[in-house]
């Protein structure tokens, strides 16, 4: 058997809320050893480790965070304790503490698992040996071939089929990392209803973007639950407003404002009004959340 557990952070194969919708951030293989490691058992300790598995740049980009244009390596990610102790909630929803993420974050780094550089703005967290977590298209099948020659023929065409399933979604995956790298970081010039790149054209990625916003609000603020045209326009003009017109700018920019905005825009006010999707994509929202005026 294969010592190789994928996590997919971009199936589409399987129903899920718009919250946990992760799509096109591509999968890194989790070792099954990892599970026998002593502090595995602490499952807090594993679910941030596999977060920030998650979280790590698979190829070098710049971000936005904190106000603050981060340049990202291959491994690395940009966040606050404060972020990933919003992130990791028990069953009834109470999240952990800033100080329990930073003890978690110490014993990782004292591991020689992580590294970690940082200002007031944000920490920059470097996955040591990030490469071992990614796997290729080749890798993956000749996985998927060894468990096929070790089952029993009556289990072979089963076997078969779901190895299609996962070379299917692997080469999908290739697809869209091949894609990303051929396109321009810059938008292109012109009327909202054009393309961000040429090479993305009538591939705005409106359903990303508002699954980013329904699972940086949570319970916080009203999800999201339709496009029409009026918000798709919305939509090609505000990723206009970020550094990157990408799905993750987007996600970084929600979690911002999540986590920097008053209370007034979370219903702690005398109407009772909370502000929207349709009000984060205001390029005036965008253009205060980087100035940190909310």
């Amino acid at each position: 058997m294969s010592n190789v557990a994928y996590a997919d952070f971009g199936n589409k194969n399987h129903t899920r809320s718009s919250r946990m919708d992760n799509s096109k951030l591509g999968h890194v293989a989790i070792f099954r050893s990892l599970l026998n490691a002593s502090w595995a058992e602490d499952t807090v300790k594993l679910a941030l480790w596999v977060r920030l598995l998650g979280q790590a740049r698979h190829k070098p980009t710049t971000v936005e965070f904190g106000g603050v244009s981060w340049d990202l390596r291959t491994g690395q990610l940009v966040t606050k304790a404060k972020v990933l102790a919003r992130k990791l909630k028990d069953a009834k929803g109470k999240e952990k503490t800033e100080k329990q993420i930073r003890d978690m974050l110490d014993f990782f780094e004292q591991e020689g698992m992580i590294t970690r550089t940082g200002t007031r703005h944000g920490t920059i967290i470097t996955i040591t040996n990030y490469l071992e977590y990614q796997v290729n298209y080749e890798g993956t099948k000749k996985v998927t071939n060894e468990v096929t020659n070790k089952l029993s023929d009556t289990n072979a065409r089963v076997a078969t089929e779901v190895t299609n399933l996962v070379t299917k979604e692997v080469k999908q995956n290739k697809n869209v990392l091949e894609q990303e790298l051929n396109t321009p970081l810059t938008p292109q010039e012109g009327d909202c209803e054009k393309l961000i790149s040429t090479n993305r054209k009538n591939n705005i990625p409106y359903i990303e973007i508002m699954n980013a916003f329904n699972e940086a609000a949570g319970d916080r603020l009203p999800n999201a639950e339709s496009l029409n045209d009026k918000r798709k326009r919305a939509i090609s003009k505000f990723l206009k407003e970020l550094k990157e017109p990408t799905v993750e700018a987007a996600k970084n920019y929600f979690e911002y404002f999540m986590n920097s905005a008053k209370e007034f825009y979370f219903g702690e006010n005398d109407s009772g009004w909370r502000a929207n999707f349709d009000y984060l994509l205001r390029p005036a929202t965008v253009v205060k959340t980087r100035e940190g005026s909310l």
